[in-house]
């Protein structure tokens, strides 16, 4: 495990994660609020620092989650706090995500034709809710009309910004997949990368991810992450991602 690569990844996770949340300190831990959404997938936490003993520190952060009216939700690399995962079973909390965590940096990447995919513009509006109605259909667990706000608004914002970049593949003029590059504190995560049910197996995912990474390596950057979604690892192989470590997302025990 190079652990000197995983804490490199850390500051991307915090500054995806602060666009438009409210960011609170919370011991070892930074807790981020959607105030535009109760979604449970938009407000979560993540460690920053170790301590000794975690049971304290999580106790202290689920009343920061009840204080909020939030549901209870961690994000962490499991490499670099070994320990939180075993302290979070014992008191109770359930592991709602597992994922190899991978890395590519820009010697390792195998760049080949786009295909169909296209960089969405801030103000492309019908590529946007292209874009939304990809993310509505391809995902088990859409977000909520509210949720959905808040994710379009933060797109349009981080698009404006340079903080994010998202591709869109379409079939016959019908928006098929899309993705997105979450980019901040030296690297960037590849996420949101969903293909709609009737265009699966047809290599759009890959040309939404290939439009996104010679956008982003050309720009002169040098790693980019992600945490690959049950059977998407030899797509990413293909690009030239490895694995790194372990993604963990914990929930309240019995949550949905």
């Amino acid at each position: 495990m190079n652990r000197a690569l995983l804490e490199r990844l850390v500051p991307n996770t915090l500054a995806a994660a602060a666009e438009g949340r409210r960011r609170e300190a919370v011991g070892p831990f930074a807790l981020f609020v959607s105030e535009a959404s109760d979604d449970p997938m938009l407000s979560f936490a993540v460690p920053v620092a170790p301590v000794p003993e975690w049971r304290p520190a999580i106790a202290g952060l689920q009343h920061a989650f009840d204080t909020a009216g939030r549901r209870f939700r961690l994000e962490f690399f499991r490499e670099l706090h070994p320990s939180l995962s075993p302290t979070l079973f014992a008191m109770g909390y359930r592991r709602e995500m597992e994922a190899p965590l991978m890395v590519l940096g820009l010697d390792a990447y195998r760049a080949a034709p786009a295909g169909p995919a296209v960089l969405v513009d801030a103000h492309d509006e019908a590529a946007i809710d292209g874009l939304m109605q990809v993310q509505h259909d391809a995902f088990d667990q859409p977000l909520d009309a509210a949720g959905q706000a808040d994710f379009r608004a933060r797109l349009t914002q981080g698009l404006l910004q340079g903080t994010r970049r998202a591709a869109l593949a379409r079939w016959d003029g019908v928006p098929a997949a899309s993705g997105l590059l979450l980019i901040g504190g030296g690297t960037a995560e590849l996420a949101a990368v969903g293909t709609r049910p009737p265009f699966r197996g047809r290599g759009l995912a890959g040309a939404v991810c290939r439009r996104l990474l010679d956008a982003y390596f050309g720009d002169g950057h040098d790693l980019a992450w992600l945490s690959a979604a049950v059977g998407a690892e030899p797509l990413y192989a293909r690009l030239g991602f490895r694995p790194a470590g372990t993604q963990l997302n914990f929930g309240t025990a019995g949550s949905p």
